[in-house]
């Protein structure tokens, strides 16, 4: 769960560095003489693009603040898999709810199949409807989510989860359970020195 966190937190610091820029190079007044805010416009305007150096960074800070917030907010709150949040989604349901591994990756799997079609519909309608931009990419992301949650389904059925890349993983199977041997399978030192009750061989005495 913790690697999947990683990968969403790490737009945070990069939001931040972004709008630290943003702060230094914008304006005091924007084009139409009102003061610039210090949180930047989810707008692109083209006219402080290209006013010159400074207003051409100041633009590029600010759609990256947004774009930082927006693949945070993606990857991470939508619990479908193989996005982050659909790792964390599964991983809740097996170290955190103790669901059994087989029945959360088919459930995990489930979850990001509707997702996808909702995924994709969405960039259907949007790109007849005037969004062609983030449209496609939408459905794009939608199709790659189906397809990996398909192959997610199929090693589920056929009973194949060990050879999975994530619910392969021995702490998923284990549903989070530690093991009480060493971590490449050999004996701990406790174990080697524990007595043992062995019997004598028939005809040797003891």
């Amino acid at each position: 769960m913790k690697v999947a966190l990683a990968g969403p937190l790490t737009h945070i610091p990069q939001m931040l560095f972004w709008w630290m820029i943003y702060l230094l190079v914008k304006y005091e007044f924007d084009m139409a003489g009102n003061e610039t805010a210090i949180w930047p416009s989810f707008s692109i305007f083209l006219k402080t693009m290209s006013s010159g150096p400074a207003g051409f960074f100041q633009v590029l800070a600010g759609e990256a603040v947004w774009l930082n917030i927006i693949l945070f907010a993606f990857n991470l709150c939508i619990p479908a898999y193989p996005l982050d949040g659909g790792r964390v989604y599964a991983a809740a349901l097996i170290l955190k709810l103790k669901v059994e591994p087989s029945k959360a990756a088919s459930v995990t799997a489930m979850t990001g199949m509707v997702i996808s079609l909702a995924m994709v519909s969405y960039g259907i309608v949007r790109l007849f409807t005037g969004g062609a931009g983030f449209s496609l990419y939408m459905a794009l992301v939608g199709l790659y989510v189906f397809y990996e949650s398909y192959l997610l389904n199929n090693a589920v059925k056929r009973d194949d989860l060990k050879n999975h890349p994530i619910f392969g993983g021995e702490c998923y199977q284990s549903g989070g359970a530690t093991d009480s041997r060493s971590p490449g399978g050999d004996l701990t030192m406790a174990e080697v020195s524990a007595p043992a009750d062995i019997p004598a061989e028939e005809g040797v005495m003891a």
